[in-house]
């Protein structure tokens, strides 16, 4: 996955990070083959979903965590965009049985639309904006990277998991206060100058959950958690243009046929006669021969 997300890594992470193959964000699967990466579905059911096993050590509870919770944060994103715990997420408590359908939400946007400028239509193709550390274009994306830039501009440094090149300073203990109020000044000050738009391919997952509580083993608790499609078929939203040139043309002709009674041929009879017709009758009055006047 991290192949799919950073534009630079080191040898060590590549050799061992799967590569992008036969998918992007805009086009989707390029063929139904099943050699691509990232993994596809091909049916909806709880038992071809992804499975896993949550095992925790109950010696490594943290009795000072927020809230107290004991558990696990689990997000479900978009290959190729950036998982980040302090945006949407759901809780697993320990020694739970979890169960979660999921029914993608997706917007596209017509190719016609290209044509206009991304003021107008409010959102990114994947060639349109570069960013410097992530390989594909996502809002998410765009205002990580812009963060990131802010928080070295105010304090000389950048968190931990922000992305960063080998030579950016890495924010301590003593950096954690600019840190912080660089967060909260970013997304009151400087958002807005970053003109992170939404990708114009867009998905979202609508997410529902059941669980049972299962048994504790000992001192270790596990959670079991099923991800799977509810559906294999879904109806994507598509943005395109809403009134253009042709649509503007075929309104007036019909308003006019409507109320006037005007029609093409009308307006090219009127052209006709207001322009060839009349050319055409001087033209003859000219050369027309002259009769002699009687005295």
């Amino acid at each position: 996955m991290k192949e799919i997300l950073y534009r630079y890594l080191p040898k060590s992470i590549q050799n061992n990070s799967f590569k992008t193959n036969k998918w992007c964000l805009d086009d989707g699967y390029k063929d139904d083959s099943s050699s691509v990466y990232p993994f596809r579905d091909y049916r909806a059911c709880p038992v071809l979903g992804a499975y896993f096993v949550l095992k925790t050590n109950r010696s490594e509870y943290d009795s000072y965590c927020q809230n107290r919770f004991q558990g696990h944060r689990v997000i479900l994103h978009i290959p190729g965009d950036t998982p980040q715990v302090t945006k949407e997420y759901f809780k697993i408590h320990t020694n739970r049985d979890v169960m979660v359908g999921v029914k993608p939400i997706v917007t596209t946007t017509s190719t016609n639309l290209k044509n206009y400028n991304y003021h107008s239509r409010k959102c990114f193709f994947q060639n349109e904006k570069y960013l410097s550390f992530f390989k594909f274009y996502t809002q998410d994306n765009c205002e990580l990277e812009c963060l990131a830039n802010y928080t070295l501009l105010v304090c000389g440094c950048v968190k931990l998991v922000m992305p960063r090149n080998r030579s950016t300073p890495i924010c301590g203990p003593g950096d954690y206060l600019c840190a912080k109020d660089a967060d909260s000044g970013f997304f009151k000050k400087y958002l807005l100058k970053c003109n992170c738009l939404p990708s114009c391919t867009n998905i979202e997952y609508d997410t529902k959950r059941s669980y049972n509580v299962v048994e504790e083993d000992g001192n270790i608790s596990t959670s079991t958690l099923r991800v799977f499609f509810k559906k294999s078929h879904y109806f994507a939203m598509k943005r395109s243009e809403l009134f253009g040139p042709t649509d503007l043309l075929a309104n007036i002709g019909g308003l006019l046929g409507l109320f006037m009674g005007v029609s093409l041929l009308s307006i090219i009879e009127f052209i006709y006669f207001f322009t060839v017709h009349l050319m055409s009758s001087n033209k003859n009055s000219e050369t027309s021969p002259k009769k002699p006047s009687k005295t």
